[in-house]
C-alpha cells in the first residue's frame, strides 16, 4: 500500500462529507462549514489542570478534590474562517498533492469555505467512479473503502471529520484522561444523507 492510496482514501472521505462532483470542468469542491465566526476551546483549572464546565455561568473545576471557580474563562478563542483557509493552504492542499495533480481555488462566506478541485479528465473519472451520485447529501460509503487496509480507512473517516466532524463542548463523555475525568464528544453531522450513518 503506498501513500497514494492514503490520499485517496481522504479525498474520498472528504467528498463524502461535504464533496459536489461536477461533470462540466472535472471539478470537485468541498465545503467546510463554520457556523460561527470564532469557536471556543476547553477551559481547564488554573489550579490542577482539570477541565471546568459551566453551571449557572460559572466555571468550576470538575476534579472532586478542586471544585476551583474560575473568575475569568480561560478558553481560547479561535477564528474558524482564517483557521480553516490557514489549514487548507498549509496541511490539506499540500497532502492532497502527494497523491494527485489539480488546479485549485479557495473561496467562501461568513458560513462556510469552499475548496475547488479541477483534476486531469482521466483522475476525475477514477474518482467520480467511486460514488453513486455528485453531492454529499446522497453519497453512499465509497465500495473500495470496506476492503481497503486499515490505514486507508482511517484516512477516509480523517476526511469525513475535516468536513462533517463537529466538537461538541456541552456533550461530555465520563471517560479518564490525562486532565480529568471527561472527554469532549466530536460527532458527525451528515446533512439530509440517511446513507452515511
Amino acid at each position: 500500500m503506498g501513500k497514494n492510496e492514503n490520499v485517496l482514501g481522504y479525498l474520498l472521505g472528504l467528498i463524502s462529507g461535504r464533496g459536489h462532483i461536477f461533470d462540466s470542468n472535472n471539478t470537485i469542491a468541498i465545503e467546510f462549514s463554520h457556523k460561527n465566526e470564532f469557536v471556543y476551546g476547553i477551559a481547564y483549572c488554573p489550579r490542577c489542570g482539570w477541565i471546568a464546565t459551566e453551571n449557572n455561568k460559572i466555571l468550576i473545576c470538575k476534579n472532586p478534590n478542586c471544585k476551583f471557580q474560575l473568575t475569568s474563562n480561560p478558553k481560547k478563542s479561535y477564528n474558524q474562517i482564517e483557521l480553516t483557509k490557514s489549514s487548507l493552504i498549509n496541511t490539506v492542499i499540500p497532502y492532497l498533492k502527494s497523491g494527485f495533480n489539480f488546479t485549485h481555488k479557495i473561496y467562501g462566506n461568513k458560513t462556510m469555505t469552499i475548496l475547488s478541485l479541477e483534476f486531469s479528465e482521466e483522475d476525475f473519472i477514477s474518482l467520480k467512479n467511486h460514488f453513486n451520485t455528485t453531492s454529499f447529501d446522497s453519497i453512499h460509503i465509497p465500495k473500495y473503502i470496506y476492503s481497503a487496509p486499515k490505514e486507508v480507512k482511517i484516512e477516509y473517516i480523517n476526511g469525513l471529520l475535516d468536513t462533517a466532524g463537529f466538537a461538541s463542548t456541552g456533550g461530555w463523555l465520563n471517560r479518564d484522561g490525562k486532565n480529568g475525568h471527561a472527554r469532549m464528544r466530536v460527532y458527525f453531522q451528515f446533512v439530509r444523507n440517511w446513507h452515511l450513518p
